[in-house]
């Protein structure tokens, strides 16, 4: 949580604005990407060193923790994307692979330039990069390499974001349906990172009922950049509105929700697969019916004290 608005904050919510404007104003979507830097921008300061006193330490450690999961989630769906290229020989899968390799340099940079160790051979300063790279070591490294570790995986992650972008926007004006590809990348990394922003909290039904809300204000705001500025909108997203409401009702009534929900996102899945098997479809019942099933499930995972929940926080 920010300590109080800075101008980060006022930078993040000017660009979030702009974005939103100009994408009603052309109604081209390659616009909405100026919304990951406004996502991104103060989680990718901090771990650059900017602006860190400015924010809540325990929420930036989740931040931090979350782009590690991301980062590991993006470069796995850009490499089955490549690999799926490869095998249908098209050589648009060296594009997948430059993502990850020029997001795992910039890691290893990182790594190199904080722990000042210029004057150790390559090896080594690969051996120190991977082994702060791999989560499964986590517990092997002390205070300061974890966070070297969380860091350079945060930008990392920034990286491999904004190279989907630049290889989405690239594909896009040739014409290139490899694009939709990239696009599942982008919306995977972002939408895996804030779905472990809320689930590494611990308090699942609060982390079930902003999933859900979160979704439904997503439909209904995609759904009336679609249909215009216009009296019919109002009926158009009173679906995505109404999943919001499920949200909020969430908290009181978890597992009634929780049910409604999963007959919910059966529905969505029949209707967004319904409009076609494409890649564009398949993204958008992921990042839709996902985030909504892992919120059904939290919703029946019975509430721990709060007692409980603070001592695991300050474990971890």
């Amino acid at each position: 949580m920010v300590k109080a608005k800075d101008i980060v904050f006022w930078i993040a919510t000017a660009n979030f604005i702009l974005a939103l404007a100009l994408f009603a104003l052309t109604q081209d979507q390659l616009w909405l990407y100026l919304l990951v830097g406004s996502y991104l921008l103060r989680p990718t300061l901090a771990s650059f060193g900017v602006k860190q006193a400015r924010v809540d330490e325990r929420q930036m450690i989740i931040h931090y923790r979350s782009g590690n999961i991301a980062y590991g989630i993006t470069n796995t769906v850009a490499l089955l994307f490549a690999a799926m290229n490869l095998i249908e020989g098209k050589s648009c899968y060296l594009s997948f692979i430059m993502v990850v390799a020029i997001g795992v340099v910039v890691r290893v940079l990182f790594v190199i330039i904080v722990s000042r160790r210029f004057h150790n051979t390559i090896l080594q300063n690969l051996q120190f990069s991977i082994r702060a790279a791999l989560t499964y070591f986590r517990k092997h490294l002390d205070e300061w390499q974890l966070q070297v570790h969380y860091r350079s995986g945060n930008i990392a992650f920034a990286t491999d974001i904004v190279m989907a972008i630049a290889y989405t926007i690239y594909y896009a004006a040739h014409n290139d349906h490899t694009f939709e590809m990239f696009i599942g990348v982008v919306m995977t990394g972002l939408a895996s990172k804030a779905l472990f922003n809320v689930l590494l909290v611990k308090d699942y039904r609060m982390a079930a009922s902003k999933m859900i809300m979160g979704v439904g204000l997503l439909v209904a705001l995609f759904s009336s950049f679609e249909a215009g500025f216009n009296w019919e909108t109002l009926l158009i997203i009173s679906p995505g509105l109404a999943i919001a409401g499920l949200g909020w009702l969430a908290k009181k009534y978890p597992r009634v929700v929780g049910s409604i929900v999963l007959v919910v996102t059966v529905a969505l899945l029949v209707i967004i697969i319904g409009k076609g098997f494409r890649w564009g479809q398949i993204e958008t019942a992921l990042l839709i019916c996902g985030p909504m099933v892992v919120a059904a499930i939290c919703l029946f995972i019975p509430d721990r004290p709060s007692k409980e929940i603070e001592t695991v926080e300050s474990v971890t």
